[in-house]
């Protein structure tokens, strides 16, 4: 009527293995959940202060050749997971070169994250610069939430990414 004991046991632990999965899944979801408000809670504590401070400190202006300079504009990006990346500018001769938030993103990127929640720029003497157009459009195709990135313009002014591409192709 109930099968032998061998059958019982195999019965018994594929239904414990089934109930597992379904809990792991549920456990995950709702860990997602958690580390993601988690990194909202971690950005709001990160301050625009603080950024600026971040840029600030890997500026270091240089000439690296007779046609390539670098490190006079720092950015800072700050990550949904509440990791800050940074970088420098180079600039070149034949415009070959790339923007300090290009820098910045490149290694977010690398570190397989995308989604940007804060971000800012400054120049070798630690004045906020707004981005370019370049990296306006560059962080917007990075990730589809980053329309909503808050971007400090300039000291005391911060405006959300959408607001800086008012006509994006993508809508």
């Amino acid at each position: 009527m109930y099968g032998s004991a061998r059958q019982r046991t195999s019965e018994g632990l594929a239904a414990r293995a089934a109930v597992g999965c379904v809990k792991c899944i549920l456990e995950s979801r709702l860990g997602i959940r958690i580390m993601r408000l988690w990194g909202e809670v971690k950005t709001m504590l990160v301050s625009f202060d603080e950024l600026c401070e971040k840029a600030k400190s890997v500026l270091n202006p240089r000439r690296l050749s007779e046609s390539a300079e670098a490190g006079g504009v720092g950015a800072a990006i700050l990550t949904e997971s509440g990791r800050v990346y940074v970088g420098v500018c180079i600039d070149t001769g034949s415009s070959m070169g790339f923007c300090a938030e290009h820098a910045a993103a490149a290694a977010m990127i690398t570190a397989g994250e995308s989604r940007v929640m804060k971000m800012v720029a400054v120049d070798w003497d630690g004045r906020v610069l707004p981005p370019c157009g370049r990296c306006r459009e560059f962080i917007n195709q990075l990730d589809d939430g980053n329309r909503e990135t808050q971007v400090m313009v300039r000291e005391g002014l911060v405006v959300a990414l959408r607001d800086l591409l008012p006509h994006d192709g993508r809508e």
